[in-house]
């Protein structure tokens, strides 16, 4: 059974007051808030003024013709669903109106079994405009991951778009590594009601299991051996009010799992050496790219904590499933380079374009965005070649086009990215590289001292 339509504002406008009130006494008995208007420019300034979720325009109004007003609601909300209401004779020039932006047509006299499904499909579909165009603005800036034509990504925008209209569901982001679990975390965020709320977020891998319990709950003065006498608030009490993402859940201790289901069912945290709770508030997002369903049937993962995560699961689809977006990321990793540091790059050749459709991406976005950014950086020509991407298994002699320098600037400049790409965390730094950590940490310290 679908779930009621929740309350909303609607603009009625038309110069008949039978219809004025016969759709005003059908809106309000299912509990919506009705908004009049008896002429074209009150209709504007109702949309202007109040911002109704759906209006409803008689096609002739007194004033300027309802088409030529489409255009002028649409400046003021783009996102405003518009039902034309139109008498006997007058179809075509409601389809017309339909054509400049209407969202639909109703016909007069005004049939409620008729009325009620239109009102909830418009509604529905000025939600999902809202919510849409909240996410478009959420994942600008740098999040490319997010950006696609294809089918799976048309779905997963959509998908984060429902979600991000409840402040409260916990959300389970899985997919493989490098998809962009947590830039889509980051655009639920802030595409959500929390928006204004703190952004927390932790790797449950980075940190040994008594490290984490600290970082997550916090601590009383004296609650352990160099505990800060100050005592310190966990990562919920900072999230409070926002949003707390957990990367790599899977990793999380059994223990842990425990904690973390409490929290979840409760709403309630409790400090390392504290005698009492403290209520938080907050949204949690998880993600991991192991399946956790059957780390739960393995003893592995705890079912419980497993089902109470995926309330919300989203699964972010491999750089492989979607098509041309790998062209696409591509240009936008390109065009980034471009304006730091390489404005004479023109673009990719056919060579390259072709390597980048061919090629399996095991590594997914983050690989596709290290490849362009070492390619812009060894490049000698103007545009990138097959063998400046150097991905494995082309057929491209790489030597052909790469330029020879130093071996000791070649992987500064490596490292550079990559410390730049995973802002500055070493752990995922090292894995970008394919070394490990304590590695790289030695390679930073002889760069410091100029070795």
């Amino acid at each position: 059974m679908p779930a009621p339509t929740p309350p909303a504002r609607v603009l009625v406008a038309d110069d008949d007051p039978a219809v004025l009130e016969a759709l005003e006494l059908a809106l309000q008995a299912e509990g919506h808030e009705v908004l009049r208007a008896a002429d074209a420019e009150r209709a504007v300034a109702v949309v202007r003024d109040e911002r109704p979720d759906l209006a409803f325009l008689d096609l002739r109004m007194p004033g300027d013709p309802t088409i030529e007003l489409l255009p002028r609601i649409a400046e003021i909300d783009p996102h405003l669903p518009v039902v034309i209401v139109t008498g006997f004779g007058t179809i075509e020039l409601a389809v017309a109106a339909m054509r400049a932006g209407a969202y639909d047509f109703l016909e007069k006299p005004v049939r409620r079994d008729v009325l009620l499904p239109l009102l909830e499909r418009a509604l529905g579909h000025g939600r999902m405009k809202r919510e849409l165009a909240r996410l478009r603005e959420a994942v600008r800036g740098g999040a490319e991951s997010l950006l696609g034509d294809s089918e799976p990504m048309a779905r997963l925008r959509e998908d984060v778009a429902r979600v991000a209209a409840s402040a409260s569901a916990t959300v389970l982001v899985l997919g493989e590594s490098g998809t962009g679990k947590e830039l889509v975390a980051r655009a639920i965020h802030a595409a959500s009601p929390r928006a204004r709320g703190p952004w927390v977020a932790v790797n449950c891998a980075a940190l040994a299991g008594s490290l984490l319990e600290a970082e997550l709950f916090g601590y009383e003065r004296g609650a352990f051996t160099g505990a800060d006498p100050r005592g310190r608030e966990g990562l919920f009490e900072q999230a409070d009010g926002g949003t707390l993402f957990l990367d790599e859940i899977g990793e999380l201790e059994l223990p842990l799992q425990a904690k973390l289901l409490r929290v979840l069912e409760e709403r309630r945290v409790r400090r390392l050496g504290a005698g009492a709770d403290r209520a938080v508030e907050l949204r949690v997002i998880a993600a991991s790219n192991r399946d956790l369903q059957a780390d739960a049937a393995a003893g592995r993962f705890r079912a419980d904590l497993y089902y109470r995560l995926a309330v919300v699961p989203i699964v972010v689809p491999p750089l492989r499933e979607r098509g041309d977006d790998a062209i696409r990321l591509a240009v936008a990793f390109l065009e980034r380079a471009q304006a730091q540091g390489r404005p004479d790059l023109e673009g990719f050749d056919r060579g390259a374009e072709q390597a980048i459709r061919s090629h399996r991406w095991p590594g997914n976005v983050r690989e596709l965005r290290n490849a362009v950014e070492r390619a812009a950086i060894v490049s000698r020509g103007a545009r990138v070649t097959a063998g400046d991407l150097a991905l494995a298994g082309t057929t491209v002699d790489a030597a052909s086009s790469i330029a020879v320098r130093p071996l000791a600037a070649v992987e500064r400049e490596l490292i550079e990215a990559a410390m730049r790409d995973s802002d500055g965390n070493v752990s995922r730094a090292a894995q970008l590289l394919g070394i490990h950590r304590t590695t790289l940490h030695r390679k930073l310290g002889a760069a410091r001292k100029g070795v």
